[in-house]
């Protein structure tokens, strides 16, 4: 997908605000210039980005003003900012820095790693930072499994980014940080918007935003035939798949339905889909012009498909044209299929009737009529014999056989053939091995061979288990025409196939030019010097890679001097070296001869001299002219293979005598010419893997082997048991309660164990031993010590190595006996006389006695005390008990220097005393018997004073913060709150509102924060603080009349105002005086009498609300 972009925001001037300032809707991609630190010495700052939809982040790019981070690390969240995960953290120093963070380079796509890239103070400005989501080196990672694309997923969709620039990079002045800073040019964030791949560009959401380019749109552009915001899902008419999204092998693309132009409809079906194994689930909907079927492919009943039409031609179907006599309905077959043997319009014929309109009897019947129910009668020869598969005459019942058939009804197969059948020939021939079977001529109904003894299968070409044949043997040499001196003029081309007996490499040549020679030399004398004397046909090994026509290259061979054993020999002798065309070469390896399909390979072995006698001198070279080459063709040479001089070659093997132990010799019968040119053809081709090299033969072809095989066979009476040693095959098995193993075929070699060698692997290798020790192990390495045993070669039996001197052992003679290390040298263990050994290596004592440890047993163990080098003895420590007693305050002491010398404990926290046999300040308890327990106070103790609390009981007896109790658990008398956390508040009871009884028999003077204090001379409740009140008192601190009461200085409680019902406005008086407030010509403290001046009697003036009062 084409990654969206913004363009460059440049007034951001705060790190921190760098994902609010500049944020776009849909922003995966910005820029920052000219940035600095929030506050100079701030060294942890987050910059942080929030999207507002989901994106694929591919990488990050920051160019720094000033140094870069020493430390930064960068993560990611994936649900709107919930949880962050880490990408990856940098650090100069990564183990100081992040010590839990693993160190290296990123091996999978989700690996969280610290690396020291980008750290550095190089360079001091525009010193870039770049981090990949998915590291470079596995970004073409396969995405098609659903595991890969979830970790992919999981690695590159994001919601949030943030970056944490963790610590500067200073100077001198470490410990003044004020005055450092980040600064930044740039920071690049590159990503993608999320289409499920179906996208290669995000448009906007409404057309107001089209014209902002500075924003990065999340509404996918829809491609491969999808719709939908994210393309998640398929355009009508394109539901041939299910939906899915796009991989990178995969795009996944929405495909149009087929209906063949026979329906406009179509909807997609899972079960069409899973039916035709994820092909095709687009199913059409009302086909018409007689089409039906989920693609409207099919014609229906009654009408077939005409092939001369294409299937979207309106009138591809076609009413079927049927013969009334020879039909059994109106129906035909309504499409062809040549594998299944269906022509469309073939009309449904009775029983021994065919032909496409049912006209005529089938091959062995005859005699066609409308009233027969069968259609035609029966033929009495044999079907499958009948030449054409025709039967007899459909009007005279004549039966022609097949060539390999005879018999009067041809019902039986010719000697030499078998199965008939209905095959052009009638039968198939026998094929019968040359080397594993008695005879060509087989069973006619099965086609099975008789088998020499030890071969198996229907032609006799197989070896039974545990059984082989000794491969024959060619004399003759090999020269590889790439490592010739001449070859440095020509190109040096790599063969097509593998490395086999001519080597790896061969030379191109073309027609001669100015620049390349006419001719290539090719030296022998190396290769051909001590062959057996005898005849020699020189070969050479061709590829006729890209040749029009098939040419003919003049040769030279030199021969050398005359020698007594060659004494005929021309010392130069010219002849001609014909390769054929591509065409007639490929043709040549097409599949002939009663063998089967000889070897297919690119090249061929082609004589290029007459027969010539060689002798222990050898020859000299070989020289190929080049001049009938093509400009435009090209020819590559391999090697030169001088091979026996085989009149025939096959011939002369198949009338050797092979004698093999046990099994003498015997006559076969003799090979036809054809079957012997087949094989001469074969052998030729085969050459190129008779090689000593193992890994060479055993790439060998099928073809090649049973060759070789029928060869090896042909002259012995049956194949020879493998009789490899149980001991030291692998792939034992079990034959009818006898143990057998197999072996190769190809010369017997048995499947050796591990370092087990010959044929029957019935030895170990020089070196090993134990054979036969070991199941299906081998033989085992002796790997006897170069600087302890005086031989490489161990006891075969036992495996020990013989050792050079006594205080060397073990079975390599690699360590030291008992009591000796540093091997070779092997020194004394010295242990003071208190272990037995020492570590081989370090020479550090093992298992010392006597509870003693150290490196020579100088140090008692822990809980021990003495000085075993001085001959004291290790005692246990008692502090106080002993480490077998009940009470033990400490794990371990010493041994004081004094005289005489004393065990010190080195005690616990919360024990003092040499012996740990006391209490430690504010700790209390009995050491002797039980543990010191620290005081639990609350809190509300000074564990620096001495005797805060009880030494055997633990009660504490100087509480602290205004707190009280056995465990200072409540605040005292005049405070109240929460004592268990030091928080105890005085009581601010007034004196005059409070009950007497309350009062402190003396003030405590209470120091508050910032230094003020308090006399506190009452006690109130211990939680909410609230004081006890005299009569008509109220308020937590007893300081306030309840309504309508007055004088709370009284000292007794407050007294009721008591006002006038009909001489005052309210029942409320003024709270010193009891003053109630008067109507008008009303007054005293109540309004109960007469405003001053005046004069009546208001007793008798009823109010209303008086009257009111008396009425009630």
């Amino acid at each position: 997908m084409r990654q969206q972009e913004v363009a460059r925001q440049s007034h951001c001037q705060r790190l921190v605000q760098a994902g609010e300032c500049c944020r776009q809707d849909s922003l995966i991609q910005y820029y920052l210039q000219q940035l600095v630190a929030v506050q100079p010495g701030e060294e942890h700052v987050i910059l942080e980005l929030n999207l507002e939809n989901k994106f694929t982040f591919t990488h990050l790019i920051m160019i720094f003003r000033g140094y870069r981070p020493k430390a930064w690390y960068l993560e990611r969240s994936s649900d709107y900012g919930t949880t962050y995960k880490p990408y990856g953290y940098f650090a100069e120093k990564c183990k100081e820095t992040f010590p839990s963070v693993p160190i290296g380079r990123r091996q999978n796509i989700d690996d969280v790693v610290c690396s020291s890239s980008y750290t550095e103070m190089t360079p001091s400005d525009k010193g870039q930072v770049v981090f990949n989501s998915v590291p470079q080196h596995i970004h073409e990672m396969d995405r098609s499994s659903k595991r890969d694309q979830e970790l992919w997923k999981n690695q590159t969709e994001i919601t949030n980014l943030r970056i944490h620039l963790y610590k500067f990079h200073t100077l001198s002045d470490e410990s003044s940080l004020k005055n450092y800073l980040y600064g930044l040019y740039e920071i690049n964030i590159h990503g993608m918007c999320i289409c499920n791949g179906h996208a290669a560009m995000c448009k906007p959401a409404s057309e107001i935003y089209r014209s902002n380019k500075h924003m990065v749109h999340s509404q996918c552009d829809c491609m491969h035939n999808t719709q939908g915001p994210q393309c998640e899902q398929c355009l009508e008419f394109y539901n041939e798949r299910k939906w899915a999204p796009a991989t990178l092998t995969n795009s996944n693309e929405c495909r149009r339905c087929q209906c063949h132009g026979h329906s406009d409809r179509c909807v997609f079906s899972q079960a069409q889909w899973d039916r035709t194994g994820g092909i095709s689930g687009g199913q059409c909907l009302d086909c018409k012009h007689n089409t039906t079927g989920d693609h409207c492919e099919k014609c229906e009943a009654g009408f077939y498909r005409d092939d001369r039409k294409t299937l979207e031609d309106p009138d591809v179907c076609v009413a079927c044209d049927c013969h009334r006599p020879g039909i059994r309905d109106a129906f035909c077959e309504q499409e062809t299929n040549k594998a299944k043997s269906l022509i469309a319009g073939h009309c449904f014929c009775k029983t021994f009737v065919t032909g496409r309109r049912c006209d005529r009897c089938q091959p062995g019947y005859w005699d066609l009529q409308a009233n027969r129910t069968e259609g035609c009668r029966k033929c009495d020869c044999g079907v499958e014999g009948t030449v054409g598969n025709q039967g007899c005459n459909q009007y005279t019942g004549q039966c022609p056989c097949k060539v390999n058939v005879q018999g009067e009804t041809c019902d039986s197969c010719k000697p030499g053939f078998y199965n008939l059948s209905m095959i052009d020939t009638g039968c198939t021939a026998c094929k019968c091995d040359v080397g594993g079977s008695l005879s060509s001529v087989c069973d006619r109904t099965s086609g099975a061979c008789t088998c020499k003894p030890g071969f198996t299968g229907r032609r006799c070409d197989q070896l039974k288990t545990g059984y082989f044949v000794p491969k024959f043997g060619i004399d003759g040499s090999v020269v590889d025409i790439s490592e010739s001196l001449d070859s440095v003029r020509f190109p040096r081309v790599t063969r097509p196939e593998e490395s086999t007996l001519t080597g790896s490499h061969g030379l191109r040549v073309r027609s001669p030019t100015q620049r390349t020679p006419d001719s290539l030399t090719i030296p022998l004398r190396s290769r051909t010097v001590g062959l057996p004397t005898g005849r020699y046909i020189v070969a050479v090994k061709v590829y006729p890679k890209d040749l029009n026509e098939s040419i003919n290259l003049s040769t030279l061979l030199r021969s050398g001097l005359e020698t007594s054993n060659c004494s005929q020999r021309l010392r130069t002798q010219s002849s001609t070296l014909r390769i054929p065309s591509t065409k007639e070469f490929q043709r040549q390896q097409q599949p002939t001869g009663p063998l089967g399909a000889s070897p297919s390979r690119p090249y061929a072995v082609l004589p290029a001299t007459n027969p010539v006698c060689i002798d222990a001198e050898g020859l000299e070279s070989l020289t190929i002219e080049l001049g009938p080459v093509s400009p435009a063709d090209t020819v590559i040479i391999d090697a030169v293979l001088i091979m026996p001089d085989w009149d025939s070659p096959i011939g002369s093997l198949l009338n050797r005598t092979q004698h093999t132990t046990g099994r003498g010799s015997v006559q076969p019968e003799p090979v036809s010419p054809d079957t012997q040119k087949a094989m001469e053809t074969s052998l030729y081709n085969c050459l190129d893997y008779w090689s000593p090299d193992r890994q060479v033969a055993s790439r060998m072809p099928d073809e090649c082997r049973r060759l070789v095989q029928s060869l090896s066979s042909y002259r012995i009476t049956g194949a020879v048991l493998c009789a490899c040693s149980a001991g030291g095959t692998a792939g034992q098995g079990d034959d009818g309660g006898t143990q057998f193993f197999d072996c190769e075929k190809l010369g017997g070699q048995c499947a050796c164990l591990p370092n087990v060698i010959r044929r029957t692997c019935s030895e170990c290798a020089p070196d090993h031993y134990g054979f036969g020790r070991f199941p299906n192990e081998g033989c085992k390495a002796c790997n006897c010590s170069e600087l302890g045993s005086s031989s490489t070669q161990c006891d075969i039996v036992s495996g020990r190595c013989p050792c050079t001197r006594p205080v060397i052992s073990g079975r390599k003679c690699d360590s030291c006996i008992k009591g000796y290390w540093l091997f070779p040298v092997c020194d004394k263990c010295s242990c003071n006389g208190l272990a037995e050994d020492c570590d081989k290596t370090s020479g550090d004592c093992l298992n010392c006695t006597n509870n003693t440890g150290g490196r020579e047993c100088q140090h008692c163990s822990q809980g021990f005390y003495g000085d075993p080098k001085r001959g004291i003895p290790c005692r246990p420590c008692r502090c106080p008990g002993g480490q077998d007693g009940s009470v033990q305050h400490a794990t371990s002491c010493y041994l004081r220097t004094q005289t005489p010398p004393a065990p010190v404990c080195n005690c616990e926290p919360g024990y003092i005393g040499d012996s740990c046999e006391r209490c430690d300040v504010n700790f209390y308890g009995d050491p002797s018997t039980g543990d010191c327990t620290r005081c639990s106070c609350n809190g509300n103790i000074n564990f620096s004073v001495p005797n805060s609390c009880d030494p055997s009981s633990g009660r504490c007896t100087k509480c602290l913060n205004y707190t009280t109790g056995v465990s200072c658990e409540r605040c005292r008398q005049g405070f109240h709150g929460q004592a268990a956390i030091g928080r105890c508040l005085p009581c601010r009871c007034y004196p005059l509102g409070t009950e007497p009884g309350k009062a402190l028999s003396s003030p405590v003077r209470y120091s508050g924060s910032g230094g003020s204090q308090i006399d506190v001379t009452h006690s109130c409740d211990l939680s909410s603080g609230q004081c006890s009140c005299l009569p008509n008192v109220e308020g937590t601190n007893c300081d306030a009349c309840k309504p309508n009461h007055y004088n709370l200085t009284s000292g007794t409680g407050c007294t009721p105002c008591d006002c006038d019902p009909d001489g005052s406005i309210n029942d409320m008086c003024n709270v010193i005086t009891g003053q109630c407030l008067c109507k008008s010509n009303r007054g005293g403290r109540r309004c109960d009498q007469c405003l001053d001046l005046h004069f009546g009697d208001p007793t008798r003036v009823v109010s209303p609300a008086t009257a009111i009062r008396r009425a009630a």
